[in-house]
């Protein structure tokens, strides 16, 4: 595990960050559009969605910095959950 866990410059990690409140692939959009262009290009972000957890290739550094972004947005909702139903199209 140790040899995936680090490239070959030895400054790149793997890290794997649980999300509770929003789906991981909507975050890891959002970042990746807020995140400056240097992180960016310095990171890897993997979304799992049935988990609920973003797989991180950073450095540490850049991996404090996404940790606290993800710290002020992957907050509850304030506005009362939906949920829709929609019916099935009937054949006659």
């Amino acid at each position: 595990v140790s040899m995936l866990d680090r490239d070959k410059g030895g400054k790149s990690r793997i890290f794997v960050r649980p999300i509770a409140h929003m789906l991981p692939s909507a975050l890891a959009r959002m970042v990746l559009d807020v995140m400056n262009p240097k992180a960016r290009q310095t990171m890897m972000l993997v979304p799992d969605d049935r988990s609920g957890k973003l797989v991180v290739r950073s450095s540490l550094s850049v991996y404090k910095r996404l940790d606290l972004l993800i710290r002020r947005v992957d907050i509850p909702s304030r506005t009362k959950p939906e949920v829709r139903v929609i019916p099935s199209p009937v054949t006659p």
